[in-house]
């Protein structure tokens, strides 16, 4: 995997990993013990503590709190997702909130339909 790119100004806690093959936008802020490996962070992401982030792109300010997991996933801009909450396989739309405990696998978060 080629080497991790990082910006300036990101922030990052105690224990926390950036594996190999990841890209880090400007402002991010790492929480503790949070493990990202082979995934993009846009600018202006903020990762709450004991977070893991696996093959995923989370784009500009979104926001993760304590104790969730994403892998596989696309997450757009300005999105929050509270804490506990396992996302698996997922694209989720610009500004969602998922709501604390909730697990998604294989699902499209969005308030839009297609006909």
């Amino acid at each position: 995997l080629p080497p991790n790119v990082s910006c300036n100004a990101a922030e990052m806690g105690a224990k926390s990993t950036i594996g190999a093959g990841c890209l880090l936008g400007e402002h991010v802020k790492i929480g503790d013990k949070v493990s990202v490996k082979r995934s993009v962070l846009g600018p202006r992401c903020v990762l709450g503590n004991n977070i893991k982030i696996v093959n995923s792109v989370l784009m500009d300010g979104t926001r993760v709190e304590d104790g969730s997991h994403i892998q596989n996933c696309v997450v757009c801009k300005n999105v929050t997702v509270n804490e506990k909450c396992m996302l698996r396989d997922c694209h989720v739309a610009a500004q969602w909130v998922v709501a604390a405990g909730m697990e998604h696998r294989g699902e499209v978060l969005s308030n839009s339909t297609l006909n």
